[in-house]
């Protein structure tokens, strides 16, 4: 996800348009603004406004693009970047999932820049991480591996001064997850060379979740929570509209720390679902993949990360208390410079998606999970989160069904089969936005439209 407000502060000459090309980010600045503004329910006469910036900052970056020093610079990289957030915030545009094209294209535009030796600034520095986080979810979300690779990626450093395992194992985690659906869609049980290649990535996927797990081990004692207090139950009737879940609740030493954690848990989830799909591929016609031991790994892992992430929600979100399970006062810890901001939901948005679409999550989680979705999308402006409030997919049973469907009909029509499965099983109407969304997330993309 994009972060706006290091560019902003990091940078004010570009934003006041003093730069040679500082007037492409101004004007992407300004329709993220609009569009902010316009997704509150008193302010939609903005959205048209916001439009019309946001072509023109897509006009001012072309013109740039086509010339090769300015296409290099870094307001150039930052525009783009920011142009993603307008799609986050809005939730659709005029091309599907274009936040997925703005992320690849700020990954080509740091790709460039690396090409032409180009001086890393401070700003640019930061611009490269940020376009590195963009990279990470729109990689999971449409089963494409990282442009240039893992490592060329972690030459920049990260963000905040925090460690650097994270973001290499949520990176190694979107390239592993791309080559297992790359995998298993083309393989044939029949073939002894592809039971090879199954076997090899599941390897592969095991080894990760030992290295989360290492890590997990020896974290440092500011990255673990603290248990500030535990929710009371609520009726099922009312899950969807609470802003806590019932059970605990966590807090941390700082935001970007808690930021990290959720996406790193993400991701986590993202490689246990891989590790069952590759155990059920592998599995007999005869043979329920439930009974396998990775299955059950899986599961146990899954279901304490969903539950971190949603005890998490209320130290990004905001609560009634002040004071911690003890009675003291409680340290805000950075967070209240950023309560009622955008940025606090867009820091949970693919998190509490992931927790939504896990298989090994309660329904009630689930029901929870899509409330705190739309809340953020209400309360926040934040328009893509009222999007994955209404997707109903199930990883990895999905994906399970869908290498199913390609073993018995082939590869396109159990990529139809899957999508047509995906989409019965939400409610909204559909859209090529949610059409193109649902083949990414299923590793579908290409497909025609049904």
């Amino acid at each position: 996800m994009g972060f706006v407000v290091p560019v902003l502060e990091h940078d004010k000459q570009l934003v006041e348009g003093k730069g040679a090309g500082g007037s492409r980010l101004v004007t992407a600045v300004m329709a993220v603004g609009l569009a902010l503004m316009g997704n509150r329910v008193n302010s939609r006469f903005l959205l048209p406004k916001a439009m019309k910036f946001y072509s023109r900052a897509l006009k001012e970056i072309n013109d740039a693009l086509a010339v090769e020093d300015q296409a290099v610079e870094d307001d150039t990289l930052a525009a783009v970047i920011v142009l993603g957030l307008f799609e986050i915030l809005t939730g659709t545009s005029g091309q599907p999932s274009g936040w997925i094209s703005h992320a690849n294209g700020a990954a080509i535009l740091v790709k460039m820049r690396d090409q032409r030796n180009t001086q890393l600034t401070d700003l640019g520095r930061i611009l490269h991480v940020m376009a590195r986080s963009q990279l990470v979810v729109n990689c999971l979300v449409s089963c494409s591996p990282p442009i240039l690779g893992v490592d060329w990626w972690m030459r920049f450093g990260t963000k905040d001064n925090l460690p650097a395992t994270p973001p290499k194992l949520n990176l190694e985690v979107a390239a592993l997850h791309a080559k297992i659906n790359s995998t298993l869609t083309s393989a044939n049980k029949s073939l002894s060379t592809d039971i090879e290649s199954v076997l090899d990535v599941l390897k592969l996927a095991k080894a990760l979740e030992s290295q989360y797990k290492e890590w997990e081990e020896r974290l440092p004692k500011a990255w673990k929570y603290s248990i500030v207090a535990w929710n009371e139950d609520v009726d099922d009737e009312e899950l969807y509209h609470v802003k806590q879940f019932p059970g605990r609740r966590d807090e941390y030493a700082d935001i970007s720390i808690g930021t990290a954690s959720n996406m790193m848990r993400a991701a986590r989830i993202m490689l246990c679902g891989d590790i069952v799909r590759a155990s059920a591929w592998l599995c007999s016609p005869y043979q329920d993949y439930r009974t396998t031991p990775e299955f059950g790994a899986a599961v146990r892992v899954s279901k304490n990360l969903v539950e971190d992430i949603i005890a998490s929600v209320p130290f990004f979100l905001g609560d009634d208390r002040t004071s911690d399970i003890n009675g003291w006062e409680r340290p805000q810890n950075g967070r209240m410079s950023l309560v009622g901001t955008s940025a606090l939901g867009l820091f949970l948005t693919w998190p509490l998606m992931v927790c939504k679409m896990s298989d090994y999550s309660t329904e009630r989680q689930r029901k929870w999970a899509a409330g705190r979705l739309r809340g953020i999308a209400e309360e926040m402006g934040i328009g893509q989160a009222l999007l994955f409030s209404q997707i109903n997919v199930r990883l990895p049973s999905m994906f399970i069904v869908r290498d199913e469907f390609t073993q018995v009909d082939g590869m396109e029509v159990a990529k139809k089969k899957a999508i047509e499965l995906a989409m019965s099983s939400s409610e909204f109407t559909e859209s090529d936005e949610m059409l193109h969304l649902m083949s990414g997330l299923l590793g579908c993309n290409p497909i025609k439209k049904l």
